[in-house]
């Protein structure tokens, strides 16, 4: 039932949820759960908005310079998911 939850020493606390980032060229969102192709995401401020029994909660990065606060502000090309997937089948096919 707490899978998606996380509470280390009872201080710190974790929830696995969904970024959304807009798609420029294209409708629809890109759902990124995976930090691998972007820089450090430790520490960044954000909003986790709660969705009904069975759905992932939606993470609202704060305003920031952070490359993925920008991307989900202005939106992803088709291009880059293209290159963001082709990364990660790349680190799939090493391990």
């Amino acid at each position: 039932m707490y899978d998606d939850l996380c509470i280390i020493d009872d201080e710190y606390y974790f929830i696995r949820g969904c970024i959304e980032l807009p798609v420029m060229d294209a409708n629809g969102s890109f759902i990124w759960d995976d930090q691998h192709p972007c820089p450090e995401t430790i520490n960044l401020k954000t909003i986790v908005h709660t969705r009904p029994a069975g759905a992932a909660p939606y993470i609202e990065l704060e305003p920031t310079e952070h490359p993925l606060a920008l991307k989900q502000k202005n939106g992803i090309s088709k291009d880059r998911i293209k290159q963001i997937a082709e990364e990660l089948c790349q680190q799939d096919e090493q391990h």
